[in-house]
């Protein structure tokens, strides 16, 4: 199991925890506040597209766009909306070869697709727990790891899959903690 370990500065506050001594119940609504913030600062990942360190998400492959738009312009008839019903006659190259053009929608599909937000599952399967000594954040989805981590997926594990890390601590994160830890000290010292 991962896990994030505190260094520097954090001892000042684990010791001053200590010397609190708080109840369980404090230290489980303490807690289930730590979950939400990492919580939270999870599902604005997939908003920024980045992950934990900053970094950008790699980018969609031109496949997996035609493939969303393929699936999205599905009409209820279960005919293709990808492609336009050309209306006019068309006219030199296209005309010759009787390429098709992708609809408007298509297009703005391809273009609007937001990278690990396709149907939005994922995001929306992001949860925290808490106990008094432990928070964890994550999905009960199987295939969440895949993206987190990257890997070989689909039939025959014949796409890779770039690793999309979504779970994880921030700097940011850790600066929030770190202010929900000083705050819970400070309202039990005055």
């Amino acid at each position: 199991m991962a896990g994030v370990q505190l260094t520097g500065d954090w001892i000042r506050i684990s010791r001053a925890l200590t010397k609190l001594q708080p109840a369980p119940a404090e230290l489980q609504i303490l807690s289930q506040q730590l979950g939400e913030i990492l919580e939270q600062s999870t599902k604005e990942r997939f908003d920024t597209e980045k992950g934990p360190d900053g970094e950008p998400w790699k980018e969609l492959t031109q496949a997996t766009l035609i493939a969303r738009a393929r699936r999205r312009t599905r009409k209820k008839d279960s005919t293709s909306g990808f492609y336009t019903q050309a209306t006019t006659p068309r006219r030199g190259r296209a005309a010759r070869e009787n390429e098709p053009r992708l609809s408007a929608r298509s297009i703005r599909i391809m273009e609007t697709a937001a990278i690990l937000k396709d149907r939005g599952r994922l995001v929306r399967s992001i949860r925290s727990k808490a106990r008094s000594d432990v928070v964890a954040v994550g999905t009960n989805l199987i295939y969440a790891a895949i993206h987190q981590f990257g890997g070989p997926a689909g039939r025959g594990r014949k796409v890779e899959i770039p690793a999309r890390p979504y779970l994880g601590v921030s700097e940011a994160d850790l600066s929030d903690i770190r202010e929900c830890l000083e705050d819970f000290i400070k309202e039990r010292t005055t």
